[in-house]
């Protein structure tokens, strides 16, 4: 009786110690990773990585929601200069979890056209990962915190 419940105390130990997916968390989850998606989410904050270090953005690079829908479909607003003004975008489509569960994939080849200021595929590397906190970095190494909408 005490070997097994050692046994059970030492592997409950190792998974909890273990790797985890995401560079922030959560080490355990009872929810599905598309269930904690799912969600309409409002960025709070956002910073860029750099040789020297982090910077703070501010402005239209924190004003930005993400849908994301149980159905696989997301939608995403945005400010983007546009001249001497910031004007306010969107772009639809398809999203999946890709590269492993890792990263956020997009496709909004529904909606692309020759003309607009945005790649019909791109995709956000998850950084955590909880039901009310989402971190999400880009290509250009600046990393979105989300929280949700509601």
């Amino acid at each position: 009786m005490r070997i097994s419940l050692l046994l059970s105390i030492v592997v409950i130990s190792l998974s909890m110690f273990s790797c985890k997916r995401y560079q922030d968390g959560p080490y355990i989850s009872f929810r599905s990773k598309d269930a904690r998606l799912v969600n309409s989410w409002n960025c709070t904050s956002a910073v860029t990585y750099s040789s020297l270090g982090a910077t703070p953005l501010l402005g239209a690079e924190t004003n930005r929601v993400l849908i994301l829908n149980n159905d696989g479909i997301f939608n995403f607003y945005f400010q983007r200069i546009e001249g001497n003004t910031y004007v306010t975008d969107s772009v639809s489509g398809d999203w999946i979890l890709g590269q492993n569960k890792e990263a956020l994939e997009f496709d909004c080849s529904i909606q692309f056209q020759d003309t607009a200021p945005y790649d019909s595929l791109f995709y956000l590397d998850i950084n955590r990962l909880k039901a009310n906190n989402l971190r999400l970095l880009d290509a250009e190494n600046k990393e979105f915190e989300f929280t949700p909408l509601n």
